[in-house]
């Protein structure tokens, strides 16, 4: 047989493999029956990352720059990452296939014949890659080569397995997005060591050539702060950042900051202000503030964080409106839909209380229950009703229109006809009664309410005073006249009721003056 005949090109399986990877082909050795080729792995769209959980008080060490205000149960993870696509050393895998060799006195290769074994070897690592992982990367590759050309046989298969499915030895934290880029992850042991602040060598390649590298190498302190990007930011960068925000719970723990267990953060729920807690405890929190509220119990938001020192709003129920979606307010969802119709019944009260003596509608076309106060103020007495919109005035019954909200109804009040009404209702028969009831269908439930609010004036004209500002009912034991409203802080003179300011406390003597310099008696 002629020499060609030793020639590899002779064999089918090497045809095909060359004829597919003809640019990556660098060594023939038909003697020998040995092939090589050089893969470079596709990384033009590949982030690489590594992540370090670092506790509030690492970056404490310090007893000059210690901040005893550190929030002992903040977490936050560091994130590096590399822009893998901007470098010129992408990993270059070199295949070295071993073909049966020619036999003498009769060398020939059969044409149908596979190769028996092949080496792996790594000829081009990036730079920046932690050196550690290097050889346990190839050792992975070289058994799952062997594997593959054990199974099947083929060159072409293992080739094809280094080209596509050689990075997958690297945790894969996000891969065929919508941008078209990757990301892998590297984990702190995959550097041999820890880092220890200044000590930085060859050890910590991504450290060491951080600054000569600034453009491919970003170092984020806090992966959960938002970050607005500049104009003109490459959109590589803009998907690391969001990978990282995906991704970051998964390899970070923390510590709850009421049963105090320690687990990762993957399983916790998450506040807007960033604490993070176990469900079974944020679930209890909130169980118990919904047991609260159903009695009434907090007239200011009782979602808020447990820890002392932070407090913020926990935002429970769903902001929906264009201002909150431009300020992209972070909500918390720890509330089933039950508990969350609870809370907002509860907000509808505190912000519209329900009408202290007006319960039912006076429209005759409507008599409907539920009338609520237009706001929360103590001295309001305009009451709306839910069903119709329309107003009225808890005092005297009369309708108050749309032009007239917002003005003060109390000057124009004249409560004298309701009260006359009320008593006389009081007063008369049952049948009477009944036809009153036909005729004003609410008389019946407001002479009652009504009742007690003339029986507590009447009190309070005889025992005690009320408060100028906001109508509160005081009753003095002992002391000076000097009061303080417990309600609204307003503080007044008990004698005669005038409102007094700072300075002026010790300097009221009302009982000096003289009967016609005495203000207007607010029970006349």
């Amino acid at each position: 047989m002629n020499e060609n005949c030793r020639d590899l090109e002779e064999i089918y399986d090497w045809q095909s493999t060359s004829a597919i990877y003809s640019d990556d082909v660098v060594c023939v050795d038909g003697k020998n029956g040995i092939a090589t080729l050089h893969i470079p792995l596709s990384s033009q769209h590949l982030v690489a990352f590594r992540i370090v959980v670092m506790s509030p008080n690492d970056n404490n060490n310090d007893e000059n720059n210690e901040d005893e205000s550190a929030d002992e149960f903040e977490v936050n993870p560091q994130w590096t990452y590399l822009v893998l696509s901007a470098l010129d050393d992408p990993p270059i895998v070199e295949l070295s296939f071993q073909y049966p060799c020619p036999s003498y006195p009769c060398p020939s290769i059969e044409p149908d014949c596979y190769p028996k074994s092949v080496s792996i070897d790594i000829i081009q690592y990036p730079k920046l890659w932690p050196g550690a992982e290097k050889e346990r990367w190839k050792t992975w590759m070289q058994s799952k080569a062997n594997m593959l050309l054990k199974q099947e046989s083929f060159s072409f298969n293992v080739c094809d397995f280094i080209a596509h499915q050689a990075m997958r030895y690297f945790e894969t934290l996000d891969e065929n997005s919508k941008h078209g880029y990757s990301a892998i992850l590297f984990k702190e042991e995959s550097f041999g060591c820890h880092d220890h602040g200044d000590d930085i060598g060859d050890d910590y390649p991504w450290i060491a050539n951080a600054e000569e590298d600034n453009d491919k190498i970003c170092i984020i302190d806090d992966v959960r702060l938002d970050k607005e990007f500049i104009r003109g930011t490459p959109t590589i960068h803009i998907y690391a950042r969001h990978a990282m925000k995906r991704n970051w719970k998964r390899y970070s723990t923390y510590k709850c900051p009421i049963c105090f267990c320690s687990d990762s953060c993957e399983s916790a729920v998450e506040l807007p202000c960033d604490h993070l807690y176990c469900k079974e405890c944020i679930d209890m929190y909130v169980e118990t503030i919904i047991a609260d509220i159903k009695m009434y119990k907090y007239r200011v938001n009782p979602f808020i964080c447990p820890i002392v020192s932070c407090k913020a709003n926990m935002n429970v129920l769903e902001r929906s409106s264009p201002v909150c979606k431009e300020i992209k307010i972070r909500t918390c969802e720890v509330l089933t839909e039950v508990q969350k119709d609870c809370v907002r019944e509860w907000k509808k009260d505190m912000a519209f209380p329900s009408g202290q003596v007006l319960s039912i509608c006076p429209r005759p076309n409507c008599k409907a229950k539920g009338m609520r106060k237009i706001n929360n103020r103590p001295t309001e007495t305009i009451a709306r009703c839910e069903e119709c919109d329309a107003c009225f005035c808890e005092l005297c019954v009369k309708r108050i229109y749309k032009k007239e909200i917002g003005f003060d109804h109390r000057p124009k009040c004249d409560e004298g006809d309701a009260l006359k009404l009320v008593k006389r209702y009081l007063r008369a028969n049952t049948e009477i009664q009944d036809r009153c009831h036909e005729r004003w269908h609410w008389l019946k439930e407001y002479a009652s309410r009504r009742e007690i609010d003339m029986s507590l004036t009447l009190w309070v004209e005889e025992n005690a005073n009320i408060c100028p500002n906001c109508k509160n009912a005081i009753e003095r034991s002992a002391g000076c006249f000097h009061m303080k409203c417990t309600e609204c802080g307003t503080h007044f003179c008990y004698e005669c009721g005038e409102e007094i300011f700072f300075p002026f406390y010790g300097t009221h003597h009302c009982w000096e003056r003289p009967v016609e310099e005495m203000p207007f008696d607010l029970f006349g």
